[in-house]
């Protein structure tokens, strides 16, 4: 077979005007039904402004109320989800920090249960959820740190809660991603660490740092 003449200008090119313009919209119509329909993307979560803990000196609760948001048009489902606390980069520097808090971070709290809203006594123990595709899911979820060699009062510190998710790329490993990030301003909080209470993780918040639940 000859090669390929050029596709303007020749009369018995077999590369011609109209294989190259079919060729494109084929390409085009896959990619458009892939991006549309099939496409996974990543999870997404934003930083609440309110949470509910205790931090006593046998264990530490923190629920989290969390906004799960999947960008992407395939549904996933949530299949781990886990707190990461850690000190800012320039109290980890320090070498005045205080020996608690250096000795016992970064720590890895798992996840208990979620709750049906911040302060509820009404709770599901960890289990998978899904995200629907272009979709949020709201989850009010409780982590657990038993027996701490800290009570977290010297905040803030860095929060990180990584997610696990399925299902994923083939060429992908099974392996915790970061979620979302952001600082846990435990310095507000302190009245009644020990009791679990509502409290604000607002810098700007003008009342009380810390309430008992009454609806409002």
């Amino acid at each position: 077979m000859p090669l390929a003449k050029p596709v303007i200008g020749a009369s018995d090119a077999w590369i011609t005007p109209g294989l190259v313009a079919s060729i494109c919209a084929l390409v085009f119509t896959i990619g458009s039904f892939w991006w549309i329909q099939v496409r996974r993307g990543r999870l997404r979560s934003y930083p609440p402004q309110v949470y509910a803990a205790a931090f006593g000196p046998n264990k530490i609760m923190i629920v989290l109320p969390l906004v799960i948001h999947n960008p992407a048009p395939a549904p996933l489902a949530v299949v781990g989800l886990r707190l990461r606390v850690d000190l800012p980069e320039a109290r980890r520097r320090d070498a005045a920090e205080a020996a608690a808090d250096s000795v016992a971070l970064p720590k890895i709290m798992p996840w208990i249960a979620c709750r049906s809203d911040v302060y509820s006594d009404s709770r599901t123990y960890n289990a998978p959820f899904a995200v629907d595709g272009r979709g949020m899911a709201e989850k009010f979820v409780e982590f657990q740190w038993d027996n701490p060699p800290t009570t977290l009062a010297d905040g803030p510190y860095v929060v990180t809660v990584e997610v696990r998710s399925a299902p994923r790329r083939w060429w992908q490993k099974d392996r915790w991603r970061r979620l979302l990030q952001f600082d846990l301003n435990t310095q507000l909080s302190t009245e009644s660490r020990a009791s679990f209470l509502t409290r604000t993780n607002d810098l700007e918040f003008i009342g009380p740092a810390t309430r008992l639940w009454e609806g409002q």
